[in-house]
């Protein structure tokens, strides 16, 4: 009998000392994954914890994050997996102009009760593995620009370079009526050439002072054109734009034109020119501002 003790005895030293071996003080949850986003882009997103939902897994796969400090390309979060919970940092670190790094660093402290220890390793496990599953969603979500901008914007060219165009200055932002006026006497100028119109119009409008908005507007064509008094001839240089479709209103356009500019400065490419919209529907002919697709060009080097 004394033996039979003395072996279970034995063999639950062994189990104890086999948890503590196997089973360190600390837990080092940490993950890499690479991501083609900018680390400022993705600070923007990530930092607001409203996002979260649009590109965590559903319920976090069993984890709740919850921000605690926000950090210069990083964050402080809290992990909470039932009822064991750790602090963690998330850092956002470029790896060139158009992709970064995201390193998440999670310790968690074990409990030296053999018995407690094991059910959190078995928990920091889960945890772990729900980190992993979050992380490599969000360098997924992250590399497509709708996302990150709320537009699709992709690097292209044009082929409409032969233009032409006028411009007038307005004492408030231009309206609709304003921009399909001039449109409609560059169409006529050009019928009466005998041209044809091989595009939608274009327009900028460029803020000058307080009070006053130029309003330019141009047409492509077929073949180069002299113009006529306020009408001139345009040759738009054959190259590179950022292009991103805009559905909406005016207050969409403004908004896009405000998100290529970010977009611009996070991934640090240079603007050749101003920025443009092309107006693919005719907004004259639907009133519904929310059918209305425009396309706006920024010119990149």
């Amino acid at each position: 009998m004394k033996k039979w003790i003395f072996r279970l005895l034995m063999l639950f030293l062994l189990f104890i000392a086999g948890v503590y071996i196997l089973i360190p003080r600390k837990l080092d949850l940490s993950d890499i994954v690479l991501s083609n986003c900018t680390p400022s882009g993705a600070w923007r997103l990530v930092s607001e914890q409203t996002q979260w939902a649009s590109w965590q897994p559903a319920a976090g796969g069993g984890n709740l994050y919850t921000i605690t400090k926000k950090l210069y390309n990083g964050l402080e979060i809290n992990i909470q997996h039932g009822n064991l919970q750790a602090g963690s940092l998330l850092h956002f670190i470029g790896t060139s102009n158009d992709s970064l790094m995201l390193a998440w660093q999670c310790i968690v402290p074990i409990s030296n009760n053999p018995f407690t220890r094991i059910a959190q390793y078995n928990k920091a496990m889960a945890m772990k593995k729900n980190m992993h599953a979050a992380l490599a969603h969000l360098a997924f979500f992250l590399s497509d620009t709708k996302n990150v901008y709320g537009y699709s914007i992709q690097r292209t060219s044009t082929v409409d370079t032969l233009l032409v165009a006028t411009r007038s200055v307005f004492l408030t932002q231009p309206a609709t009526p304003d921009v399909y006026r001039l449109a409609a006497t560059l169409k006529k100028y050009t019928a009466a050439q005998g041209a044809k119109q091989t595009g939608p119009p274009i327009m900028n409008v460029t803020q000058q002072d307080d009070d006053h908005f130029q309003l330019m507007v141009a047409l492509p064509t077929d073949r180069p054109l002299a113009g006529d008094k306020n009408i001139f001839f345009r040759k738009m240089v054959p190259g590179a734009f950022m292009v991103a479709d805009v559905t909406g209103g005016d207050h969409s356009v403004v908004h896009a034109m405000e998100q290529m500019r970010l977009y611009f400065d996070d991934y640090k490419k240079t603007a050749m020119a101003i920025p443009f919209a092309a107006l693919i529907t005719d907004r004259m002919q639907e009133p519904d501002t929310t059918r209305w697709v425009t396309r706006i060009y920024a010119p990149v080097y």
